[in-house]
């Protein structure tokens, strides 16, 4: 014999409307977890280029796709502590705080020796956006439910 499964109407309850607060409390709350994963990162990809014959010939393109790893893994994680809701709002929040974070960083930090030109810096740090965007699409899928066969 099969049960009959019920269908039930979810109310959200006051804790679980989507507000604005909601979404930077996600995004305050990921802010020192991907501090931690980065600098584990940042720590292993250092060792790794110290382990070549020319460490400074990788390091600007190693932390750029560091920056952009770590700013996809943000942007899923606030959006699974936000419950898989509203995941467009947790990557814009998510890409914003990398961006304002950067923009603190590079007013405190000497300048670096790189040779990028300032359009292309812009457009290399309007990339911080798409990209938690797109982890915090990541972060809100589910998994397929697998189909049980009855007999």
């Amino acid at each position: 014999m099969q049960k009959k499964k019920r269908a039930t109407k979810r109310h959200a309850t006051p804790s679980q409307e989507v507000s604005l607060t909601s979404v930077c409390k996600s995004v305050l709350l990921t802010l020192p977890i991907i501090m931690t994963i980065g600098l584990v990162l940042l720590l292993c990809t250092t060792a790794l280029l110290l382990a070549t014959k020319d460490p400074n010939a990788y390091h600007t393109a190693a932390g750029l796709v560091l920056l952009y790893l770590i700013t996809l893994i943000g942007g899923a994680i606030a959006t699974r502590l936000h419950a898989r809701r509203t995941p467009l709002f947790c990557g814009v929040g998510m890409g914003s705080a990398m961006l304002l974070l950067l923009l603190v960083l590079s007013l405190i930090l000497p300048g670096s020796e790189h040779t990028y030109k300032s359009t292309l810096q812009i457009g290399l740090h309007a990339l911080l956006l798409p990209t938690a965007i797109a982890g915090a699409l990541l972060g809100a899928r589910e998994k397929k439910a697998s189909r049980r066969r009855t007999k």
